[in-house]
C-alpha cells in the first residue's frame, strides 16, 4: 500500500506535461497553460483539499461497516458538487471580463483554456472523494494505475496536438478527463454497492441549480 501510495504522490507532483510543453511549443504557450492550470489548481485546492484528507480517514475508520461508508461517500459527494459546481461553472461563464479585469488584458488567450478547466474542474472535485474511497478500500494499486494511465495519455497528447496549440491541448485533456470519469464512477458503484444512475442522481440538484445561475448570468450580460 505504501509503495503505490509514494507512487500516486510522485505523478501528483510530476510537471511534466508542463516540461513537455515548454519544450515543443514557446514560453508563451507555456504561461497560458500553467495560468490556466495553475487556476484550476488553486479553486478545487481551495475546495476539495480539506474535505480529501477528512473523507479519506472517514472512509477507511468505516470500512467495516459498507452501508455508512456508502452513506459518508454519497454526502462527501454531494456536497462538493454543491460547492464546486457553482464556482467552476461561474467562472467559466465570466472567464472573458473576469480574466481581463482581475489579471489584465495580456491574459486574453488564456480564456478559453480556463473555460476548458473549468469543466475539468467539475470531474475533479467528485474525483477527489472517489480517489478517496477507492483508497480506503485498500485499492490503492488500482488508483496508482489509473493515475499512471492519464498522466501517460496526457504526455501522448501534448506530444501529438502540439502544433495546434495550447488550447487545442487543453481541449483534448478536457475530452481525456471527460472520457476517464466513468471508469472511477463504475469502480465506486461496485464499492458502495450502488447503481451508476442513482450515483449520479447527486449531481442533479447542483447542475439544475448551477444551469439557472447561468442563465441569470446571460441574462444580465444581455440587458
Amino acid at each position: 500500500y505504501g509503495f503505490f501510495a509514494s507512487g500516486t504522490r510522485f505523478l501528483q507532483t510530476m510537471s511534466l506535461d508542463n516540461l513537455l510543453i515548454g519544450v515543443l511549443l514557446s514560453p508563451a504557450a507555456l504561461g497560458i497553460y500553467n495560468f490556466s492550470k495553475r487556476l484550476f489548481d488553486m479553486i478545487n485546492n481551495v475546495i476539495a483539499g480539506g474535505l480529501t484528507s477528512v473523507t479519506h480517514v472517514l472512509l477507511s475508520s468505516l470500512r467495516a461497516d459498507p452501508k455508512k461508508v456508502r452513506e459518508a461517500f454519497l454526502m462527501a459527494t454531494f456536497g462538493c458538487a454543491l460547492v464546486s459546481y457553482p464556482v467552476f461553472i461561474g467562472l467559466a461563464a465570466v472567464a472573458d471580463d473576469a480574466i481581463t479585469t482581475i489579471f489584465g488584458a495580456h491574459w486574453i488567450a488564456a480564456v478559453w483554456p480556463v473555460r476548458f478547466y473549468c469543466v475539468i474542474g467539475l470531474m475533479a472535485g467528485i474525483g477527489y472523494v472517489q480517489a478517496s474511497l477507492i483508497k480506503s478500500q485498500g485499492e490503492m494499486d488500482w488508483w496508482f494505475y489509473y493515475q499512471l494511465a492519464r498522466n501517460l495519455l496526457t504526455l501522448l497528447t501534448i506530444a501529438i496536438l502540439y502544433p495546434y496549440g495550447v488550447t487545442t491541448i487543453v481541449f483534448a485533456i478536457m475530452i481525456e478527463v471527460l472520457l476517464f470519469w466513468p471508469i472511477t464512477s463504475w469502480k465506486v458503484s461496485q464499492h458502495i454497492e450502488l447503481s451508476i444512475p442513482a450515483y449520479l442522481a447527486q449531481f442533479l440538484r447542483p447542475t439544475m441549480a448551477s444551469a439557472g445561475m447561468v442563465a441569470v448570468i446571460f441574462l444580465l450580460h444581455e440587458l
